[in-house]
């Protein structure tokens, strides 16, 4: 596999610090081993091997107490086999985007008073469009190595340092 990664932080501040990333793998080859001792083999095209490419992508804000973040990632489509029907060759899987966001707050001078100080909040948004995992010829319908059953999730959580 090759992997590729490029990130940026945008030169204005005004409107606060934005930090931009993306990344991407291609995989060349891929190979299996079978059992111990004997080589193993190579099953790039194959219908056991990894998709061809996944790409990420995003971008971080912060501002003062504030940030907030967008996550997108790709993963390309692919053909599988994994039920061993000998009516087809292979059983295409689209290719998947999924988008993440999440926001936070930090309590520099506490909550109440001094209270909670540096108390740390952050929502999140996981699957944003709620996107189904594509069918594969799996035992669960899904390949979950590669996708999430999981819909649309919601995340809450807080941090308050010692």
């Amino acid at each position: 596999s090759v992997d590729y990664l490029a990130s940026y932080i945008l030169p204005w501040q005004e409107v606060g610090r934005w930090d931009l990333s993306a990344g991407a793998t291609h995989t060349l080859t891929a190979t299996q081993e079978l059992a111990p001792g004997p080589p193993a083999l190579a099953t790039a095209g194959d219908p056991f091997a990894p998709p061809k490419w996944k790409y990420n992508a995003s971008i971080f804000w912060s501002k003062g107490p504030w940030t907030a973040a967008v996550f997108v990632s790709y993963l390309s489509g692919f053909s599988t086999n994994h039920a061993g029907n000998t009516l087809t060759a292979t059983y295409p899987i689209p290719s998947q985007t999924n988008v993440d966001i999440n926001a936070g707050y930090t309590f520099k001078n506490g909550v109440v008073g001094n209270y909670g100080k540096g108390l740390r909040l952050n929502v999140g948004i996981g699957n944003l469009f709620d996107e189904d995992p594509p069918f594969s010829d799996t035992v669960f319908g899904y390949d979950g190595a590669l996708h999430s059953p999981l819909g649309r999730t919601y995340s809450l959580s807080f941090s308050l340092p010692l």
